[in-house]
């Protein structure tokens, strides 16, 4: 009798199927599926480079947020555990400006739950937020006090979701 009887589809130790099928095998994809640079929806400004599985992007392009860090793990290398990377920026991270703030969205959430809706809600997912959405929704929730300058985003460890990081300036008073 085998372990995997009651889990149709799931692999022994030996990579056999337990309903029958045949086993994926790394690096036969057909070279009509195969994507390249020309065919990728990665943006441009991503390098590729060949391995087994086809083509990747190449983790060295990211706009770590800590770029001397000895250990930036991408969301490919680790999906439930990546480092902070910039989407967008309007300042030179190797020389900031005076007085720049850095706020996480999971905090903002617990500080003021009401705000957070309101300044959040119908933008979508935290990790794929446009320049001009992050802009409003900081504008909305700190009511015009404070402008967004930056945007990151990381990996919440503790449950594998992401977090934004946002990084803000105080609007000077009129």
């Amino acid at each position: 009798m085998n372990d995997f009887e009651d889990f149709p589809g799931m692999q022994d130790s030996m990579g056999r199927i337990r309903d029958g099928s045949k086993p994926h095998r790394a690096g036969r994809k057909s070279p009509s599926r195969r994507r390249t640079p020309e065919t990728s929806s990665a943006p441009a400004d991503y390098f590729f480079e060949e391995d087994t599985m086809g083509i990747i992007r190449h983790p060295g392009n990211l706009d770590w947020v800590d770029e001397r860090s000895s250990c930036n793990r991408t969301p490919r290398e680790a999906p439930y555990g990546y480092s902070a990377h910039f989407k967008w920026r309007e300042f030179d991270k190797r020389n900031p400006p005076e007085g720049i703030d850095a706020v996480h969205s999971d905090r903002m959430q617990q500080w003021n739950a009401e705000k957070y809706r309101a300044a959040f809600k119908g933008k979508g997912w935290i990790d794929a937020l446009s320049k001009e959405k992050c802009k409003n929704a900081i504008r909305t929730y700190y009511d015009g006090k404070y402008e967004c300058i930056g945007y990151a985003v990381e990996c919440n460890v503790s449950n594998g979701y992401p977090v934004g990081l946002f990084f803000l300036k105080k609007v000077a008073d009129d």
